[in-house]
Order: C-alpha cells, then sequence, then structure tokens
C-alpha cells in the first residue's frame, strides 16, 4: 500500500495538474483536512485533535503537491468556515487567531 501512495504522489503530487471529475471549478472551494484520534472501537469513539485548510484549486487547476499545514486545536467552527468560503480564507484565519477564536496546536503540523 505504501508503494502506490509513493507513486501517486510522485505522479500527481509534484507539479502535475489533476483533474477531481465530482468538484466543479470555484477557485474558493477550500480543503478541510481533520485529525481525528481512534480512542475505541466498539462503539467507534473518536476525539478531534486538529485541523487545517488549503486551497483546492491554484491558478486555474486543481491544487497539487505536498502540503505542510499548520494544525489548529480542536474542529473547525462553522462559522469560521463559512467566512473563509465567502471571503479571503487567509484573512478570516488570521482574525479567528488574533481574537482567540481558534488556537495553534503548538509544535504540531499536518502534511497532505
Amino acid at each position: 500500500m505504501a508503494s502506490n501512495l509513493q507513486t501517486n504522489l510522485g505522479e500527481r503530487g509534484l507539479g502535475g495538474a489533476g483533474h477531481l471529475q465530482q468538484v466543479p471549478f470555484d477557485e474558493t472551494t477550500l480543503v478541510v483536512v481533520e485529525v481525528r484520534m481512534l480512542k475505541k472501537l466498539q462503539p467507534v469513539q473518536l476525539e478531534p485533535q486538529g485541523w487545517s485548510v488549503v486551497p483546492a484549486f491554484y491558478g486555474g487547476d486543481v491544487n497539487t503537491g505536498i502540503f505542510q499545514l499548520p494544525l489548529y486545536n480542536g474542529s473547525p467552527p462553522r462559522e469560521l468556515l463559512a467566512e473563509m468560503k465567502a471571503g479571503d480564507w487567509r484573512v478570516a484565519l488570521e482574525q479567528a487567531l488574533a481574537s482567540r477564536a481558534i488556537k495553534l496546536v503548538e509544535s504540531a503540523s499536518v502534511e497532505v
């Protein structure tokens, strides 16, 4: 399985444009990555650890690559997701950090 993942990253993640047929092109589309810890199998119990965001498209193409992203604590607030979708997502994140509506997980990041 690891070799398939490496092959896919090598083919698509290092500069080649991709196509997500099920996702219509929209420059405001964001990919939200949520990290959860599996605490229990029966019943399944997941505990949010953090989240991050990256634009789905860049320059008219699917945004491909390997990204090291900051990890924000907990789960993304729905209000913040709506603000990021409606306007400049970077500004919305900066304002949320400045107002302490969200906070960074110290010494942590996520690579996607």
